[in-house]
C-alpha cells in the first residue's frame, strides 16, 4: 500500500508571508500614487502650468530680458516716454540664453502689445559653462529645468538630454502630476484659488534687482572669470546651443516687427584683462554677424564705461547706485538713437 500525498494546506514561511506583504504594499503605493499624480496632474499642474497667464496690461510696451547683468544693470524706472512705454524687467540672475529664447516666447505670444527688448549680451553668454549648466546634472540644472520646463516647446525639448535624471524629474512633474517642489509650488495654487496669480509669482519672471555694496575681491574676480571661461584649468570652449539660442531671440525679434537693442554692459578693468582672447575674438566676430545680418539690432558696447569702483557689485555686476546711473544714461542714448531713425 502506497502512501497518498499529503495535500494538507502548509502555513506560509515568515519570508514568503513578508514577501507577499511587501508586494501588496507596492502595489497599493504605485495606485495611490498614480491616483494622487492624476488628481494633482488635473487641479494642480493643468491650471497653474499648462497655460499660465503671462500678460503684463497693455502699457507694457518694453520688456528687459535676460540674465544677472540686465538684471542689476537696467532699472525699468528710467526707461519711459514715447519710445518705450512701459517697461518691465524680466531678466533674472543666472539664466542660460537656452531658457530666455523660450520665456520671450511665451511672454511675446501673451503680450503682442511689446515693441521693444533690451538685452544684455556679452562674451560670458557664449561660453560653454552654460552648457555645463544645463547638461551636468547638478543642483544648478535641476533648478533650471524644474523653473523653466514648462516653456519649452517641443523643438526645445529635442535639444535637451531626454535620458537625464533632470529632464525625467521635470516630465513627472509637469507632464505627470507628480507633486516634485510642492512646497514652492503651494504658494502659485494658493493665489490661483484666490484668483490673485500674476506672472511674477512664477520662478522664471525675473525681474529688476539693484543690490547695494560692492564685492570687487581679486580672489572673488578670479573665481567668476574661472568658471565663465576655464574647464578643468584649461580656457574653455563656446557653446553652439548658447549661440543658437541667441539666434532664436534674434529671429522672434525680427518675425515680430520688434525694436532689439543689445548692451554689453560695464565690467571692472580686473574682469575685462582677464577675458581670454579667444573669447573677445568670438565675441567680435557673433557681433559683426549680427550687424550683418540683423541691420535693425541697435548694438551698444558699453564694457568699458568708466566708472567708479563702488559703482560695482562684483566685477562683472553693478550695483544700485551704478544700475541706476547707467540706466538713465541708456535710456537717453537709446531714445536719441530711435528718434533720429
Amino acid at each position: 500500500m502506497t502512501d497518498s500525498p499529503d495535500t494538507t494546506p502548509r502555513p506560509p514561511t515568515p519570508a514568503g508571508a513578508h514577501r507577499r506583504w511587501l508586494v501588496q504594499v507596492g502595489v497599493l503605493v504605485l495606485v495611490l500614487g498614480a491616483g494622487l499624480s492624476m488628481v494633482s496632474r488635473a487641479l494642480f499642474i493643468e491650471p497653474v502650468f499648462d497655460a499660465p497667464d503671462l500678460r503684463l496690461g497693455e502699457p507694457v510696451r518694453t520688456l528687459i530680458i535676460g540674465a544677472s547683468h540686465g538684471a542689476c544693470a537696467f532699472d525699468p524706472a528710467a526707461f519711459t516716454g514715447p519710445v518705450f512705454g512701459e517697461t518691465e524687467s524680466v531678466a533674472r540672475h543666472g539664466e542660460l540664453v537656452f531658457f530666455t529664447r523660450h520665456k520671450l516666447r511665451a511672454l511675446l505670444d501673451a503680450n503682442p502689445q511689446v515693441t521693444m527688448l533690451i538685452m544684455a549680451f556679452a562674451p560670458i553668454h557664449l561660453a560653454e559653462w552654460q552648457d555645463r549648466e544645463l547638461f551636468d546634472g547638478t543642483a544648478a540644472s535641476r533648478s533650471h529645468f524644474m523653473n523653466y520646463f514648462m516653456l519649452v516647446d517641443e523643438a526645445g525639448r529635442a535639444e535637451l538630454d531626454a535620458w537625464s535624471a533632470d529632464y525625467v524629474l521635470a516630465s513627472l512633474k509637469y507632464g505627470g502630476g507628480f507633486p516634485l517642489g510642492y512646497m514652492a509650488d503651494a504658494v502659485l495654487y494658493l493665489h490661483h484659488l484666490r484668483g490673485t496669480l500674476t506672472p511674477d509669482h512664477y520662478p522664471f519672471f525675473g525681474g529688476y534687482t539693484g543690490l547695494d555694496g560692492s564685492h570687487l575681491k581679486p580672489r572673488l574676480t578670479q573665481a567668476i572669470l574661472r568658471k565663465y571661461f576655464e574647464r578643468d584649468g584649461e580656457v574653455a570652449g563656446e557653446s553652439e546651443l548658447a549661440l543658437e539660442s541667441l539666434w532664436g531671440v534674434l529671429e522672434l525679434a525680427k518675425a515680430r516687427g520688434l525694436r532689439l537693442v543689445l548692451v554689453n554692459t560695464p565690467v571692472h578693468a580686473d574682469f575685462r584683462a582677464g577675458v581670454p582672447e579667444s573669447f573677445r575674438v568670438h565675441y567680435d566676430e557673433v557681433v559683426e554677424r549680427i550687424r550683418r545680418e540683423f541691420p535693425f539690432v541697435l548694438f551698444l558696447d558699453q564694457e568699458a564705461l568708466d566708472l567708479p569702483d563702488d559703482q560695482y557689485l562684483d566685477a562683472d555686476h553693478l550695483n544700485r547706485a551704478g544700475g541706476q546711473r547707467f540706466s538713465i544714461e541708456m535710456a537717453g542714448r537709446i531714445r536719441r538713437a530711435y528718434e533720429r531713425r
